[in-house]
């Protein structure tokens, strides 16, 4: 990868597979069965705190700081820093669901959409390529850590189950 927008892109490629579930999750509050609902839920709760979460770490420890020294501006990512706050307090609150998985899955639709229309262009503008190079080679570096299962199945299929990312949420049982 050459452009650091490429690399924004195909990061965030990755993750929004996992961002529409967020949204198909809410969509079967009160239509599905609550087991289905509690593994949806699970997986929701486990993508948001092993996969979202690392990646936001990454971005305001390397990607955010690279943007502040380019433009010269201490503090011009605090919004970006602030959605990642708000995502944090929604996935501790997921009791609203509905609530919930809407709101995460548009704000973090429109923080892909803020770094990808945004804060790319301005790094790919005022960083020279080497400069470049190292920020994708640390970003690369950060992802490579990241234990991840991006690339498995996002509905159960015959032979399979919903990717567990870790902690689960208890829903209880229909009375």
């Amino acid at each position: 990868m050459h452009k650091l927008a490429d690399f924004i892109q195909y990061e965030h490629s990755t993750l929004r597979p996992h961002v529409e579930l967020i949204r198909v999750t809410a969509d079967t509050v009160g239509e599905v069965p609550l087991p289905i609902l509690r593994d949806l839920t699970n997986a929701v709760l486990g993508f948001l705190l092993r996969e979202l979460m690392p990646h936001a770490r990454e971005e305001r420890e390397v990607l955010y700081k690279a943007l502040e020294q380019a433009t010269q501006a201490p503090g011009s990512t605090a919004t970006m820093n602030r959605e990642h706050l708000e995502v944090s307090k929604l996935a501790d609150q997921l009791g609203d669901l509905r609530r919930v998985l809407y709101g995460l899955y548009a704000l973090i639709n429109l923080h892909f959409a803020k770094e990808g229309e945004i804060y790319s262009d301005i790094l790919e503008h005022r960083l020279s390529t080497t400069e470049k190079g190292l920020l994708v080679a640390s970003l690369s570096h950060c992802q490579g850590e990241r234990q991840c299962s991006r690339f498995v199945p996002l509905a159960p299929t015959a032979g399979n189950s919903l990717p567990s990312f870790g902690p689960s949420i208890r829903i209880p049982a229909s009375r």
